[in-house]
């Protein structure tokens, strides 16, 4: 931590599917990562399932346990990804990521047991949690179901109640993402003005926030720092912030044969082209867009793959990391009170070259967490 800011990692990239997944995940990742990271107590980003949230909402044993073992390794958990209710590696996830949607109970009580778990794991002298979910809707399923305002309305009352029984305060932070409602910043601002008309108070709004994810921003093609901007003038609070970087190809034949290798059967890539007079195409998926022939002259494509932050994609492709190294976009939400920065690459188990080794792995995340560090240290030193 540094002047009040937490720099972590995002576990879902390692399974968390059920309690001995985390228990594993704890043990074997998150601990050598603080380790190598240096820096004695570290705050982890958990990632649990609507199953093993579960397990642990009702067996105050298994807490305890966790608890402790966290402690002997000097780790506390301070974030809790709610986004991937299921499975999230080593099967097709897909548009599967965002079911159960937020017109079903079952996400509700999900992410009722992520914030219930994630008040317990605080430590006593942390007040503050945030909890990341999902967009309410994928737009290729139709039209948006009123109900879903409901449900988000209902899980800030159950915050409010959660805080006056325990004095901790969780926030909830929907994460924008390509092809969701919402996706873009002015999306967002739209839908949280659609929150207010089905009644969250402005007592309400202090539970309910933004999950931003730099990745995300660059596949739609915005400025970062703008749209921090945007949704904090119109009351909106950026609670978490995920570095992480898209992978961007030239539309030209060699771009899109780069770009179509990374068309792999298990997360959903949704891709934006920007042709040479600023007009978007949206696609679903890699294979969608490279097929896709029309041509309105020169123009780049932005990929929702997650590229390591200390990894170079060979040429002609290229991370977006680029976006951010400048700080202004760490900045503007440091600015805006955000405290909780999560590296997010889930996709170091299908980047070219993984060969499953967990040494590997552990190097990387905390060359990212290294990075990251780095990039906020400027920022708070430049901009703060």
């Amino acid at each position: 931590m540094m002047n009040g800011v937490t720099v972590t990692y995002c576990m879902n990239v390692h399974p968390g599917e059920t309690v001995a997944d985390v228990f594993r995940a704890v043990s074997e990742y998150a601990a050598p990562v603080a380790h190598a990271f240096g820096h004695g107590r570290f705050g982890l980003g958990l990632r649990l399932s609507g199953c093993a949230a579960s397990g642990f909402a009702n067996s105050p044993e298994l807490l305890q346990a966790l608890q402790q073992l966290m402690r002997a390794d000097k780790l506390y958990a301070c974030t809790i990804n709610a986004f991937p209710y299921g499975a999230f590696h080593g099967t097709s996830v897909k548009d599967n990521v965002y079911r159960p949607a937020w017109n079903d109970v079952k996400r509700l009580n999900y992410t009722k047991d992520v914030c219930t778990v994630l008040a317990k794991l605080l430590p006593d002298d942390e007040e503050y949690g945030s909890v990341s979910t999902s967009p309410p809707w994928f737009k290729n399923w139709g039209d948006i179901p009123d109900d879903c305002c409901g449900m988000y309305v209902e899980a800030a009352r159950f915050l409010e109640n959660l805080r006056n029984r325990t004095g901790r305060k969780i926030v909830l932070c929907i994460e924008p993402e390509p092809g969701c409602m919402p996706e873009t910043a002015r999306e967002t601002v739209n839908f949280f003005s659609q929150l207010r008309e089905h009644g969250l108070s402005d007592r309400l709004s202090e539970y309910l926030g933004v999950c931003l994810d730099a990745s995300h921003q660059a596949v739609e093609f915005e400025k970062f720092e703008e749209t921090v901007e945007k949704i904090v003038s119109n009351g909106i609070f950026p609670g978490k912030l995920h570095i992480s970087a898209a992978l961007e190809a030239p539309d030209t034949k060699e771009g899109r044969q780069a770009l179509s290798s990374f068309d792999e059967p298990v997360y959903l890539h949704q891709t934006v082209r920007k042709d040479s007079c600023g007009r978007l195409s949206r696609y679903t998926d890699i294979s969608e867009a490279v097929s896709d022939g029309e041509q309105h002259g020169s123009g780049i494509f932005r990929s929702h793959f997650h590229v390591p932050l200390t990894v170079s994609p060979a040429k002609p492709l290229v991370s977006t990391v680029h976006q951010i190294e400048d700080g202004a976009f760490a900045a503007a939400a440091c600015r805006a009170g955000c405290r909780h920065f999560e590296c997010e690459t889930y996709t170091w188990g299908i980047w070219p070259g993984a060969d499953g080794s967990g040494e590997k792995l552990i190097s990387g995340i905390v060359s990212e967490l290294k990075w990251a560090e780095s990039v906020l240290g400027r920022a708070l030193s430049e901009h703060g």
